[in-house]
């Protein structure tokens, strides 16, 4: 990831792509396309994988209707109860929300499969270091699920 003027832009090198910004977005759970994880329609894989935090149907079916954007999902994911096992299985919701994401919308499958072998780093800002990486540091767990999703989709 790189700053032009203030605005984030992915580092994209013939090894990987370094952070999921502008035309790298589709590949970030804030690009708003149509996700259906068991059953429910949500906006955004961001509502959904915020949906899987936890078992109860009012709290998923106000991020499937009346949540807009990735980022107020994310908040109110913030506020759910979690399921029990949440730490433990957290990973796993993601992998099921990016397959269902990339499985379901044909444009960002073709997408993902033309990035064949280049590493896929979440490379971010605000401190993630599970899901992403910052200053070089981090787990980039979305990143590696994506590999996973593309791995399935090209065998």
């Amino acid at each position: 990831m790189h700053y032009v003027n203030g605005a984030r832009y992915p580092t994209v090198t013939d090894e990987g792509v370094y952070g999921f910004f502008r035309e790298y977005r589709w590949l970030s759970n804030f690009h708003m396309c149509t996700v259906v994880v068991q059953g429910t329609e949500y906006p955004s894989s961001e509502h959904a994988y915020m949906a899987m935090k936890t078992t109860r149907y009012k709290y998923r079916r106000v991020l499937a209707r009346e949540i807009e954007s990735p980022r107020d999902a994310k908040v109110y994911g913030q506020t759910i109860p979690l399921r029990p096992n949440w730490e433990e299985i957290k990973y796993d919701k993601m992998l099921t929300v990016l397959r269902c994401k990339f499985i379901q919308n044909k444009d960002l499958r073709l997408l993902l499969k033309r990035t064949r072998d280049l590493y896929l780093e979440e490379t971010n800002d605000w401190g993630d270091i599970f899901w992403g990486v910052v200053n070089g540091k981090g787990e980039n767990n979305l990143g590696r699920a994506l590999m996973a999703v593309r791995k399935e989709l090209l065998q």
